[in-house]
Order: C-alpha cells, then sequence, then structure tokens
C-alpha cells in the first residue's frame, strides 16, 4: 500500500500586509520546525536571507544548514509569520508542523487530515488525562 505524502497550499510573503505574495504546493512534515520554501521564491518576495541555522539533524547526526528569515505563511485564511529556510537545489517545499501549529492548525497523526486547532479542547483534554 502506498500512502500519498500530505501536500498543502500555502500562501507565502513577507509580510500579511505586502501585496506580493506567492501560492507554493508544499508537504507538510509534522517534526520540523523551520519551513523550508525555495530561494527562488523567496527572493522574489523581497525577503532577505538571514543568519545561517541548522533547521534539521538527520538520524545519523548530519546537520541541514540553511539560512533564515521570517516569512508569513497563511494555510485557508489563518497566518503567521514564523522562520523559513531558503531552500536550496533539490530541497522540497517543506510547511513545518510548528508553523501549522502557528497558524492555528494541526495534522492529523493518523489521517493526516488537516484540522484546526482548539487550543482550549487539547489543553482540557491533556489535563483530565493527567487527573486520571
Amino acid at each position: 500500500m502506498t500512502r500519498r505524502s500530505p501536500t498543502l497550499q500555502v500562501l507565502v510573503g513577507k509580510a500579511p500586509s505586502d501585496g506580493r505574495t506567492a501560492r507554493v504546493a508544499c508537504l507538510i512534515d509534522a517534526g520540523l520546525r523551520t519551513s523550508v520554501i525555495a530561494r527562488p521564491i523567496l527572493d522574489q518576495l523581497g525577503l532577505v536571507p538571514g543568519e545561517l541555522r541548522t533547521i534539521c539533524i538527520l538520524t545519523n547526526g548530519t546537520g541541514i544548514d540553511r539560512q533564515v528569515a521570517e516569512a508569513y505563511l497563511e494555510v485557508n485564511g489563518r497566518g503567521a509569520t514564523v522562520p523559513v529556510a531558503f531552500g536550496e537545489p533539490g530541497d522540497a517545499n517543506l510547511v513545518a508542523g510548528e508553523a501549522l501549529h502557528a497558524m492555528g492548525w494541526m495534522l492529523h497523526p493518523f489521517t493526516r487530515e488537516l484540522l484546526p486547532l482548539n487550543r482550549d479542547a487539547s489543553l482540557s483534554a491533556s489535563y483530565s488525562a493527567v487527573a486520571r
């Protein structure tokens, strides 16, 4: 059985009020902290590459370093300003789990469905589980 990787159309911009945006098809990586968007797209939007950061450590201990800037990402009308790495040739466009969370979304781990994040419900559920 082949399972499709979850993809998402993400609106990318320099800032929420900036008129320049691009709609980018991204894979969802729920474990990633920093989203990755192709450098030419971010350059076209006027984002300036910042410091080099280790954005991912592979299981063999190898770090992946990319330049990072703050960008505005939006999915289905919910957006947030989050760290975004400048993707190099061969890098996939990725929306990070932390970016989804900042935008008010969560990825269901079993169904791979994108769901609105209900912060109050998730807090009360975790508290009631601990109280038992």
